[in-house]
């Protein structure tokens, strides 16, 4: 049997995931999504990556803090590869911590924009290199989280993280691509997140098993090959069932189990590393008319990552992009901001002018529910008008009726936006 290719998996699982033939890029007009990292308990964990020898790290954040917050982390140990950022006396910062020796690249500003790189020496952000202070160890890079690191270092990511390409330049096929970017009218639903790098993986072979006569509650139906579980990681299940009276569950390792029934059930699961128990079909009901039904399994490991602590109402956002033309930059409204009061907006040389269009992109955090804050260029144009509380993107085109600057403004009472903060690009 061929092995499983894990961009197959795509199309069954993810509505709207494009599959290029490699690296992608921006996508220019088209509905993107990206996951909402919201700072608080959210994540991403896959099987852990090591490099067979010299490797490249790049990835793409939008930090929404200017708390320490960590980029992505490694497997339980100090001689793994950590990223965080922060602001510190009004400069933001990103770090590079190996074996607990720290190298820092401070940026232009607090900008929130991060284009990271990491080789086995160099640290890299928005276009500035350092060497690090303690090149890295290959054997022991074991990248495994993303918004967050291992209970040690457990602050986590508020923003957007995409983009992330994990190239092993001794082993090409050993290398990973997590673009963390969706393409679909509507807010995506998937709690994976794919590794888009065009490889096989490994696949334990397809088995059908016969369900026996006799068979009581909880006992074993039949037990599935220990390969590949034994190393744990993330794996894709499939299933075709037919003839059964009442569900079974599929026992795997120490986790949950996983309640199939008649038709094609598709779904992922995880299991920790040195994991050795049984993985097995179980009987969960007495007396149950299963007798002679027929499972067909297929296991999958696979590279993707699973999405934790997302969930359903603003798992994800639309991408925030760069570079712009220019921006408003990253504000919070001070105390008794009057009604139309301006408390941000471009720079006087940075005018939009009479009759362009452009494209908008931004963010607007902890609007209040009777706020109206509204971003104006020329005329003003209503953009984002009674959010309320919590972190909302906006991504639409405008064409300017007169020529000025852009910028954000209380529309409601006094006082309505104190404490909101806003980001904008203009495109």
């Amino acid at each position: 049997m061929s092995q499983f290719c894990a961009r197959s998996v795509i199309q069954d699982v993810v509505t709207g995931v494009a599959r290029p033939d490699g690296f992608i890029t921006l996508p220019g007009w088209n509905t993107v999504w990206t996951p909402n990292y919201n700072g608080v308990n959210s994540y991403v964990e896959f099987e852990p990556w090591e490099p067979e020898g010299e490797f490249e790290l790049r990835i793409d954040a939008v930090a929404l803090s200017d708390n320490n917050t960590q980029i992505l982390g490694g497997n339980h140990t100090l001689k793994s590869l950590y990223l965080n950022t922060y602001v510190v006396h009004g400069t933001r910062q990103v770090d590079a911590w190996i074996e607990g020796t720290s190298t820092a690249i401070n940026t232009e500003g607090t900008s929130r924009f991060l284009n990271i790189r990491v080789t086995n020496t160099t640290l890299e952000v928005n276009g500035k290199s350092k060497s690090l202070a303690k090149p890295v160890t290959f054997e022991d890079l074991g990248i495994t989280k993303l918004g967050r690191a291992d209970s040690t270092f457990s602050s986590y990511f508020k923003g957007q993280l995409s983009n992330l390409k994990l190239i092993d330049k001794t082993n090409p096929d050993n290398s990973r691509f997590y673009s963390g970017i969706i393409y679909s009218d509507e807010m995506p639903n998937s709690t994976v997140l794919i590794d888009e790098w065009n490889k096989d993986v490994i696949t334990c072979p397809e088995t059908t098993y016969i369900v026996p006569d006799g068979v009581g509650q909880w006992e074993q139906i039949a037990v599935l090959p220990e390969y590949p579980y034994i190393d744990g990681g993330v794996f894709y299940v499939e299933t075709e069932v037919e003839g059964l009276g009442n569900k079974v569950s599929l026992r795997l390792g120490e986790g949950q189990p996983i309640y199939i029934d008649n038709g094609t059930n598709t779904l992922y699961f995880s299991i920790s590393a040195g994991v050795q128990n049984r993985h097995y079909i179980q009987e969960i009901q007495a007396g149950s008319p299963n007798t002679g039904a027929k499972i067909k399994i297929k296991i999958t490991k696979v590279t993707h990552g699973l999405m934790y602590n997302f969930g359903t109402t603003h798992a994800y956002v639309r991408l925030i992009y760069k570079p712009a033309i220019f921006k408003i930059p990253a504000a919070v409204a001070p105390e008794n901001t009057r009604k139309w009061g301006v408390w941000a907006r471009t720079s006087p040389v940075e005018e939009v002018r009479e009759g362009r269009s452009y494209r908008i992109i931004g963010y607007i955090d902890g609007a209040k529910e009777t706020s109206n804050v509204r971003l104006a260029a020329g005329t003003n144009y209503n953009i984002a008008s009674s959010l309320g509380v919590g972190l909302h993107t906006f991504d639409t085109v405008i064409t300017a009726s007169g020529t000025g600057y852009a910028y954000f403004q209380n529309m409601g009472n006094d006082g309505d936006s104190d404490g909101t903060e806003v980001y904008c690009e203009i495109y």
